[in-house]
């Protein structure tokens, strides 16, 4: 069994920038503008954007060292999914590739009022330092224990409204799940949703890490309960091996559904791929 390609079917069911498309859901669609259109206009736009670089933007999952940092490392295990190499090696060209970059915009507790704070706000502040093609815009565990989905959608539509303006590309990211906190954990689903309807308005990309996570035993989560857990091997976290023993585990899937989620939207960009529209619903 492909366990890789079977964990990204199942986890960018919304991501319309991968691997079905559009006519196949049922789902009604705001736009009719697929995110590949989407993110053409923008690049003819904005030209003077870096498709090889992207930007951060989260709390402490995305901060931890085990997210993406091991992608501009030596001990890399791609698995089945050699065809991703040559992304990978086009995103670690030069000396500060974005996979390790600290972003101004990422810190343990953050949530949106953070990262759209400040003059100019620091997710702005983060483009400009950058000057990226894409942002990962992995939040709401954070904003999700203030209870208020309405609050964190308004909040999402600013942030992906200021990035576009920009002519940057969000990737937007589900909640994982939060089975150990019952409370939390109701929550999670108003919140995702809000999350899906932003990307099928605006017409960018939707990784869905709750449906990914939520096929790992205990979730993916590490003993908390809260972040994502890491594949260990010889005495080594390994979160970027991502053969069948890796993808047991949170940080590997998600490292691997964002470096999936990267490369295909170069290939759209480069028109080596088409990317159906965002569909709001499974």
């Amino acid at each position: 069994m492909r366990l890789v390609s079977l964990t990204t079917v199942f986890a960018l069911l919304l991501v319309a920038a991968l691997t079905a498309r559009a006519e196949r859901s049922s789902a009604p669609f705001a736009e009719t503008r697929s995110v590949a259109e989407h993110l053409r206009k923008l690049a003819r736009e904005f030209p003077q954007r870096d498709a090889e670089r992207f930007i951060k933007v989260g709390g402490s999952s995305v901060v931890s060292r085990a997210f993406l940092h091991c992608f501009a490392q030596d001990d890399v295990e791609l698995g089945d999914r050699e065809d991703l190499r040559p992304t990978l090696e086009r995103l670690t060209r030069g000396r500060n590739p974005s996979f390790t970059r600290t972003s101004l915009a990422t810190a343990v507790g953050y949530n949106l009022r953070h990262v759209l704070g400040g003059r100019p706000p620091l997710i702005l502040r983060e483009v400009r330092a950058m000057n990226p093609r894409f942002a990962l815009v992995f939040m709401g565990p954070n904003d999700v224990m203030g209870k208020n989905p309405g609050v964190y959608e308004r909040r999402l539509e600013s942030a992906v409204d200021m990035l576009l303006a920009e002519g940057v590309m969000p990737i937007l990211g589900t909640i994982p799940p939060r089975p150990r906190n019952k409370e939390i954990d109701a929550w999670v689903g108003p919140f995702n949703e809000a999350t899906a309807r932003v990307a099928q308005q605006r017409a960018v990309p939707l990784v869905d890490f709750h449906a990914a996570m939520s096929k790992l035993p205990g979730s993916g989560l590490a003993r908390d309960g809260v972040h994502p857990n890491v594949y260990r091997a010889g005495g080594k976290t390994r979160p970027c091996d991502l053969g069948p023993e890796g993808l047991a585990y949170g940080h590997n899937v998600r490292n691997l559904l964002v470096l999936d989620a990267l490369d295909t939207l170069l290939r759209a960009l480069d028109g080596r791929a088409e990317a159906p529209q965002v569909a709001l619903g499974r």
